[in-house]
């Protein structure tokens, strides 16, 4: 953060500035997790659904926090503590961390690039900003910041050394995106796909669709704008910017364009343009690597910058991380589910070798009337894939379980359990010793308490450091 005394923090937030001897001068930072506290930083102490963030502003002092800002006056009995002489109390605490986040940004010249979509964000995020952290300096939102308090947090995080910003922009209703770029000023936009996602509050793929486009509509006219060309809702978002347009995906043309892909236990390996190029992790990811190289491309770097980013990019913690035991190969796909991303983890699967590929699928939430429909077209996909046990848990999981059989999957071959508790008991017992098992749910089930069940029981395999090499045709 650029340093900011405590007298333009009280200016910034119209309150009165801190008073006492002891009152550190700036601030370098913002934080809302007590936890996480540096010396300087702000502590902005929320109201949460049982606590209020205040109950832990006198430990966030004494981790080295310059001051509080909250919207909950502190009790008189804490002035013992100099939390009375250390607190901002604002009417609003989230939009005092909105208010500094919109000057730590007014500060940077960074090129601000959001990132936006129904799948994809995160992943396409963590390659952009490998791909330009290969000669540049930057940042991007940490973890699922990408929310009205996620990317102010993420702003905040801007300082004077910084050529780009990679910011993922989430939404859950019309008008989430053009505030967050409000607040961010983004000069690049990258949209991912468009997809049933979050359809109780949107209501339809078109009202999404037109929230993901004030992304792009909201660039300046020396702006860019990366749009997928294999989704005809994104490619026709170049209608709703000024910014210079430029396309990626299997149908665009030109440089973004995606061709001859292949898929081997972990590793892909695609052209895009004229150059070739691979990542670690699956198939479904190609389209945000694309996105990432037009990325790199337009920054000027060179396909070999553009590979050692790439490179260095692993998936995270339920997006598709790999583990490698002595019994199972365990895909991590826990953090969400919808309809397009578990379509794409069963067309995944078949980029890996194994006695057996076993899916293990959770719910899909938030998918509104649309419910039992997407459920059971997603299903049906299983029919001709190279899934060869399918096992479905939650409420949906016996229709899940009866579309694909419909379908013509096996229904020898088909599992469906209504409890998480049946599925963590029953599922060892179903597996065979070399299964590559990717386990896929929407994050309310959380599914990865399965996961890490199956993980104390598969002992690591110690010739396993990042790339998948057994002497079975596995990439080295």
């Amino acid at each position: 953060m650029f340093p900011l005394t405590t007298l333009q923090l009280a200016e910034l937030l119209r309150v009165h500035p801190l008073a006492g001897p002891d009152v550190p001068p700036v601030i370098t930072g913002c934080r809302m997790d007590s936890r996480l506290i540096q010396s300087g930083d702000a502590f902005f102490a929320f109201r949460g659904q049982h606590q209020h963030g205040i109950d832990h502003a006198v430990s966030a002092l004494a981790a080295g926090a310059v001051c509080v800002v909250t919207d909950q006056s502190p009790a008189p009995a804490d002035s013992t503590s100099n939390l009375l002489q250390r607190t901002l109390t604002v009417a609003d605490t989230a939009v005092a961390l909105q208010q500094i986040a919109r000057w730590n940004r007014g500060q940077s010249s960074a090129a601000l690039i959001g990132i936006t979509g129904s799948v994809g964000k995160t992943s396409t995020r963590q390659m952009i900003a490998a791909v330009l952290q290969s000669r540049l300096q930057g940042i991007q939102s940490p973890g699922n910041y990408n929310n009205e308090l996620g990317v102010p947090l993420t702003l905040t995080e801007l300082s004077e050394s910084h050529q780009f910003a990679a910011v993922e922009m989430g939404a859950g209703r019309r008008g989430d995106i053009r505030f967050l770029c409000e607040l961010a000023r983004p000069a690049v936009a990258v949209v991912t796909r468009v997809a049933p996602c979050h359809l109780m509050t949107f209501g339809s793929l078109d009202q999404i669709a037109r929230t993901k486009a004030e992304l792009p509509a909201s660039l300046p006219a020396d702006g860019l704008a990366f749009l997928n060309a294999d989704d005809p809702r994104v490619q026709a978002m170049s209608a709703e910017t000024s910014a210079r347009v430029v396309y990626f995906g299997e149908r665009a043309e030109g440089p973004g364009r995606i061709t001859a892909v292949a898929s081997a236990n972990g590793r892909c390996r695609f052209r895009c343009g004229t150059d070739e190029y691979s990542f670690f992790g699956g198939r479904q990811l190609v389209l945000s690597a694309a996105a990432a190289i037009s990325v790199g491309r337009e920054w000027g770097l060179q396909p070999t910058d553009i590979q050692r980013g790439l490179d260095t990019f692993r998936p995270g913690s339920g997006r598709g991380q790999v583990s490698v035991g002595n019994l199972w190969t365990l895909i991590d796909e826990t953090y969400n589910s919808s309809p397009a991303s578990l379509a794409a983890s069963i067309e995944g699967l078949a980029g890996w070798e194994g006695p057996r590929r076993v899916l293990v699928a959770g719910d899909m939430l938030e998918l509104g009337s649309e419910e039992a429909a997407l459920h059971s077209q997603t299903a049906a996909l299983l029919a001709g894939s190279a899934v060869d046990l399918a096992i479905f848990v939650g409420s949906q999981a016996e229709r899940c379980r009866a579309a694909a059989a419909a379908a013509g999957f096996p229904e020898s071959r088909l599992r469906a359990f209504s409890e998480m508790t049946t599925l963590s008991s029953v599922l060892p017992r179903l597996l065979e010793p070399g299964d590559v098992v990717l386990m896929k749910g929407s994050r309310a089930l959380q599914l990865e308490r399965v996961l890490s069940g199956l993980q104390q029981q598969n002992a690591p395999d110690e010739s396993f450091h990042g790339e998948l090499h057994r002497d079975t045709g596995r990439d080295h």
